[in-house]
């Protein structure tokens, strides 16, 4: 994933004309599975002799969330529960928590 998050990144860079890339932020939610060490360690191995090496990586975590089937509450999910809080019902996944996206990418030019 890392591999692909990389050459995205350069490909968006290059199209814009930049030169150098500064700083990466991604969004991944937690459901993904990817850590934030995990993402920081393959970037910075990953990017060593290109034009993203020595840039910063950020991570903003998502934590997933459920929606209660019973009373519609959209709650975030307890470990090793689906209750929703308000009413005890059991949740639905919502499609938070999923995610994973470049959200800005800082160049030099």
């Amino acid at each position: 994933m890392v591999e692909s998050l990389i050459g995205l990144v350069a490909k968006r860079a290059g199209e814009a004309g930049a030169g150098r890339v500064l700083a990466v932020s991604v969004v991944a939610g937690e459901l993904t599975g990817y850590t934030v060490e995990s993402l920081r360690h393959y970037f910075e191995i990953l990017t060593r002799g290109t034009q993203l090496e020595g840039a910063a990586l950020s991570v903003r975590c998502v934590k997933p969330t459920m929606r209660c089937v019973s009373c519609g509450k959209v709650f975030e999910r307890v470990r090793f529960s689906f209750d929703c809080p308000d009413c005890g019902m059991e949740g639905v996944p919502s499609g938070n928590g999923s995610e994973f996206y470049i959200d800005t990418i800082e160049t030099e030019d």
